[in-house]
This record gives C-alpha cells, structure tokens and sequence, in this order.
C-alpha cells in the first residue's frame, strides 16, 4: 500500500469523520461533500479515499456487507 502524504492523510481524517458523521452510503456522496468542505483539493480527497479503498481490499479480499 502507497504511503498518504500530509494532506493525503489529513483528507483520510476528514473523510472517515465525515462517513460516520453524515452516515454517507457511497464514495460519490463522501467525496462530494469533502469537496464542498475543502474546495481545490480534489487530488488529495482522491488521494485519501483511494487509501482507504486499498486498505479495505486488502483487509477484506472478499468484500464486505453492505449491511
């Protein structure tokens, strides 16, 4: 797995707070709603939630529940 710059890992802070949050259901609504939070930094939301994406492949290789 990639190392997350320092941005990287503060928009991976921010997303996961921002999933339990506003309980987003899908990578589009988390993602539009960093974006409306930290407008101009599109490359390391992508960078963030791309991380988090390769940590729960790897953790979970089968999938996860969506329950």
């Amino acid at each position: 797995m990639n190392e997350l710059t320092d941005g990287g890992y503060e928009m991976l802070r921010a997303a996961v707070n921002a999933a339990r949050q506003f309980h987003c259901q899908s990578v589009k609504i988390l993602k539009d709603r960093l974006l409306l939070a930290f407008p101009g930094r599109e490359v390391e939301i992508n960078e963030a939630i791309q991380f988090w994406a390769e940590s729960v492949r790897q953790r979970h290789p089968n999938g996860v529940s969506a329950n």
